[in-house]
């Protein structure tokens, strides 16, 4: 759901006369850990997706670390902007998410009519009597018509919000600036 949030965000932010050229001047402090946390993700899924069962058992084995370590890396990226309030909801659903996947042994579970194969999915797990902190889930439907049906949790809509304001104040915002104290708000 995010790829769609940036997508509606930079369109919206277009017609209200924004400007991609205003990326140039944002500052995201820490901006390398947020990235080392969605490589680490990725790189994860793409190995266990792999032929290599050697590699397969290892992320099986310490994947709940590998995915905590991932949380913190973000973590700790997103409050050292946390004086942005944008950053605030992202920083806010990304710790509920977090939670939910802790009390649930590393992975989010998902309730099942859109929920994923847990056989082929490394992050998710399908919700059952024994999950926890049922409410933080992906359990909020995202129905046909929509495209790409999906499930939701309270977290990633915290962060579907958080990003969209920060993609219009970077774009629409008429501010003067430098590259170290540009702060959005």
């Amino acid at each position: 759901m995010l790829p769609e949030a940036v997508l509606s965000s930079v369109i919206i932010a277009l017609i209200r006369k924004g400007k991609f050229t205003n990326f140039e001047h944002v500052y995201i402090k820490g901006w390398y850990l947020i990235l080392l946390s969605a490589l680490v993700q990725v790189a994860s899924a793409k190995l266990y997706l792999g032929k290599n069962e050697a590699i397969i058992n290892i992320l099986d084995n310490y994947y709940f670390y590998i995915h905590i370590l991932s949380y913190i890396l973000l973590l700790i990226g997103l409050i050292l902007n946390i004086e942005r309030k944008s950053f605030q909801l992202i920083t806010v659903g990304t710790v509920l998410n977090f939670i939910c996947i802790l009390a649930n042994n590393g992975t989010m579970p998902v309730h099942v009519p859109y929920g994923p194969n847990p056989k082929v999915d490394l992050w998710h797990s399908i919700l059952d009597e024994g999950t926890r902190l049922i409410t933080f889930a992906d359990v909020i439907p995202i129905p046909k018509p929509y495209p790409f049906p999906k499930l939701l949790s309270i977290g990633d809509l915290l962060i579907i919000v958080g990003t969209f304001i920060f993609i219009q104040n970077c774009m629409v915002v008429k501010e003067k600036y430098s590259n170290k104290n540009f702060l959005l708000r």
